[in-house]
This record gives structure tokens, sequence and C-alpha cells, in this order.
């Protein structure tokens, strides 16, 4: 499983039996045992920073390859499929402030309810009746 939070992605595997696990792709030209991962209750993990882009990769556990079918996706390679991990450009807009609004107590809000309740019946008999039978 491959979770992204800005430029940094952090790679999660369950293999609890396994002695060693690393991870190769793209990012480190496929080089073997180069990013370790390390372990915690049969979780091995690892979190790198990437920029922008798709980069295909595998764990290799005990000098065997695996994809991670909770990535981003599956792409064919060379020798078989291969895992994404997706890196998106920031996507943060600019900040906008908030106004803030006094709170309008209940009396209040009664008020305007009965006032605007007359000025809409007041309104009603002002208007010339249209139709006519």
């Amino acid at each position: 499983m491959v979770t992204v939070n800005g430029n940094s992605a952090e790679f999660r595997f369950f293999r609890p039996h396994a002695q060693s696990v690393y991870l190769i792709g793209e990012f480190n030209g496929w080089r073997h045992g180069e990013l370790s991962m390390t372990c915690d209750q049969g979780y091995w993990q690892a979190s790198i920073h990437l920029p922008v882009g798709e980069y295909k990769f595998h764990y290799v556990a005990d000098g065997q390859h695996f994809v991670d079918y909770a990535a981003f996706g599956l792409e064919p390679g060379p020798f078989g499929l291969d895992s994404v991990v997706r890196i998106a450009a920031s996507s943060r807009k600019p900040t906008i402030p908030i106004l803030t609004v006094p709170a309008i107590r209940s009396e209040d809000r009664r008020r305007r309810n009965i006032n605007a309740g007359s000025r809409a019946d007041s309104a009603k008999t002002d208007l010339p009746n249209t139709l006519s039978a």
C-alpha cells in the first residue's frame, strides 16, 4: 500500500515471515538492496521524497519480487506487471480569508421573522388585483 502526502510517499508491505524487504523502482534505477524497508509487526515500511511524476516499482522480499495491488495502478513492464506510485503537482490554491458574521440571538431572529411577515402581508394588500372574474 502506498500513501502519498505532498512529495512524500510511504510504502507499506505485509510480509510477516520475510527476513529482508527492500524497495526498487524507477526512482532508484531499479537497484536492488538500496532502499531497505523496516519491519513493524509484519508490516515493512519505507518513506521517500519524490519529485512530481509517476514511478513504477516493486517490493523485493527475500529475493522474490512482488507488486502492490493497492498502489495507484499496475502497468506492464519488461518482466511482468509493475506497481505505480503517482506524485501530483501541488494543488494548493490561495487561501481566501473567511469573514465572520456576528451571531443572531433567537429573540432578534423572532423579531425579524415577525417584521418580515407583516411586511409581506402589507405588500400583498398593496398590489392591484389583476385577476378579475
